[in-house]
């Protein structure tokens, strides 16, 4: 039996990981549809040389309106005829070693939300392009904070994700699964100055909406809070692939 599993990803000047993240996921979906939010890179050039599988679908202006990425979060995957969706970020990978068979499992058992195990991924080195990145960086963060970013669009009618899909509200058939994935997270990559100039770039983007509404604070926070804070994930990392 084929489960047919469709991935939903914003996108926004991701052009060190969409090569990553669509060799990655399309081992295991039939289709990955990519929400660009007007990358200046070249995101969209590297999409769309994956060919047929993958679909393009430009949104927004050029700033960071989080009310635009719940929109598509919460409405983009309604009509789709996949078993399960994935609905998530260009840098949330979800992983599992017998992947296909868990997703089998789930889809005979009508589970309607698959659970992550979550971690955050951490490197002081880049990834290296036409290599799995799961078999370069290996360490991680456990993060008790985790998403539902895998269910199925046939038994969940709305999934009412809050800003930043940590929190959801699903409604239809709400059966979790007893299966876990896992959600590799890598979002801190290339040392702590290739994440601060990361912060740097979208704090010049945040939209009116999103300054009035206090969202993507943490792109705020001085130098001195970002070494902090990657040190801090540094120290408590260990190996989890």
């Amino acid at each position: 039996m084929i489960v047919r599993i469709h991935a939903h990803v914003i996108t926004w000047n991701e052009e060190r990981l969409i090569w990553h993240y669509l060799n990655h996921h399309l081992t295991f979906c039939q289709r990955v549809f990519v929400y660009d939010n007007h990358s200046t890179d070249r995101t969209v050039e590297i999409a769309r040389s994956f060919g047929s599988r993958v679909e393009v679908i430009p949104f927004g202006d050029q700033f960071l309106n989080d009310d635009d990425y719940l929109k598509i979060k919460n409405e983009a995957w309604k009509k789709s005829d996949a078993d399960f969706v994935i609905v998530g970020d260009c840098d949330e990978f979800i992983f599992a070693k017998d992947i296909a068979s868990i997703f089998y499992r789930a889809k005979m058992n009508r589970v309607s939300v698959i659970p992550l195990k979550w971690f955050d991924m951490i490197s002081d080195q880049s990834v290296e392009a036409n290599r799995m990145i799961h078999d370069q960086i290996k360490t991680g963060v456990p993060n008790q904070g985790s998403k539902n970013l895998v269910f199925s669009p046939e038994l969940i009618t709305d999934i009412n994700y809050g800003y930043g899909a940590h929190h959801s509200k699903p409604k239809g058939v709400t059966k979790i699964g007893n299966e876990f994935l896992t959600c590799l997270h890598y979002k801190y990559l290339g040392g702590v100055e290739a994440m601060i100039s990361r912060h740097e770039a979208y704090k010049k983007r945040l939209s009116k909406n999103n300054l009035k509404k206090n969202l993507g604070s943490h792109y705020h926070f001085t130098r001195e809070q970002n070494i902090e804070f990657w040190n801090n994930i540094k120290a408590h990392s260990q190996q989890v692939i």
